[in-house]
């Protein structure tokens, strides 16, 4: 019947991939192994978070947000992250590694895509940050969007593969945008990541 699974062992020849409790399984129809994207698999962990915020930018202004993963002393967890955006009108964005502050701003909340006994995120989030300042500082990534004529733009990427960044702890980053326009510009940022210990810890040589 469509839809039905059975174990992978009594599909092809005896052949079993298994962690000693349960089996990887196969489609009946198809004889397509069953598998799952391991973001989505974060979400069923419990460790996939996102987190938006939205503003109406007054024209030649800038709108951000802060983001503080932990210190390797609280936990040995890394954040693979996705960061993205939208303008109604003409702007700057921006993602700043190792920004300095007068004050971190209010924290906002990072919601867990497990909705059921989910995790709380180790990653802080936080709007309004007082002078930030990006003196000194990497700048990985800067897009233009939209026109002078207004038009609504999305920047970031849905896609993990390249995309992802994987966030140094302890270091603060800044996902912002700039007003290019001297009207007020509705502008959305958001961010999603899911929180990961490495099994296994290499050492490269060069």
């Amino acid at each position: 019947m469509a839809g039905e699974t059975l174990n992978l062992s009594q599909h092809i020849g005896g052949i079993s991939i298994t962690d000693g409790d349960q089996y990887a399984r196969v489609d009946m129809t198809t004889g397509a192994l069953e598998v799952m994207e391991y973001e989505h698999h974060e979400i069923h962990a419990g460790s996939l978070y996102s987190v938006s915020w939205e503003a109406d930018v007054a024209g030649n202004a800038t709108f951000g947000l802060m983001f503080s993963p932990a210190s390797t002393s609280t936990t040995a967890k890394k954040c693979h992250a996705l960061f993205h955006s939208d303008t109604e009108l003409e702007g700057q964005i921006e993602l700043w590694e190792g920004i300095t502050h007068g004050g971190a701003g209010t924290a906002v909340g990072c919601h867990n895509h497990r909705r059921i006994n989910g995790g709380t995120a180790t990653m802080s989030v936080y709007r309004g940050t007082t002078s930030p300042s990006t003196v000194g500082c990497t700048r990985l990534f800067v897009h233009h969007t939209g026109t002078s004529s207004g038009r609504t733009t999305q920047v970031g990427g849905d896609v993990r593969g390249e995309n992802e960044w994987i966030l140094s702890p302890s270091v603060n980053y800044y996902w912002m945008v700039k007003n290019s326009t001297d009207s007020d510009n509705f502008c959305t940022l958001w961010a999603s990541w899911y929180e990961h210990t490495d099994k296994d810890e290499l050492t490269l040589i060069v």
